[in-house]
């Protein structure tokens, strides 16, 4: 499509809302993978502290 002078003004918002979309999408991906790691690496040494004290013996 060729572009002669200003894009309307609808075509820019309609870049800017996309744009807007992008970032949430990239706040999403930095914010959201590295929280589900963290919980799963918290949740397995929890288990696994449960786990070694389940197994200990009793103290005298």
């Amino acid at each position: 499509m060729v572009s002669y002078g200003r894009e309307p003004a609808f075509s820019r918002k309609a870049h800017a809302a996309e744009a807007a979309r992008m970032t949430w999408m990239d706040i999403y991906v930095i914010f959201g993978i590295p929280a589900v790691v963290l919980t799963i690496a918290c949740a397995a040494v929890r288990l696994n502290e449960w786990d070694i004290d389940r197994h200990r013996p009793p103290a005298e």
